[in-house]
């Protein structure tokens, strides 16, 4: 396959509204995600008193959670 046919197979693959749709969505929650996840331990402590322990705990949950449900969305079947 040369890159004129990668080209064709994406333009009919994203002329599908759906597919731009879960796209933008999905690189849009990506955006926002990294924009607050440097600031969101900081919240954490100084406005909801949280400890490092809890903060550790949220993350944790956090890593797991996306381990668990955005990996097993691109496993196919």
């Amino acid at each position: 396959m040369g890159l004129r046919d990668y080209y064709q197979m994406a333009k009919e693959v994203f002329s599908n509204r759906n597919i731009m749709t879960i796209a933008f969505t999905t690189m849009s929650y990506s955006l926002i995600q990294q924009a607050w996840n440097p600031f969101w331990p900081k919240y954490l402590k100084d406005n909801l008193g949280a400890t490092a322990v809890i903060i550790s705990l949220i993350s944790g949950l956090n890593t797991a959670e996306t381990m668990l449900f955005f990996t097993s969305r691109r496993i196919p079947g």
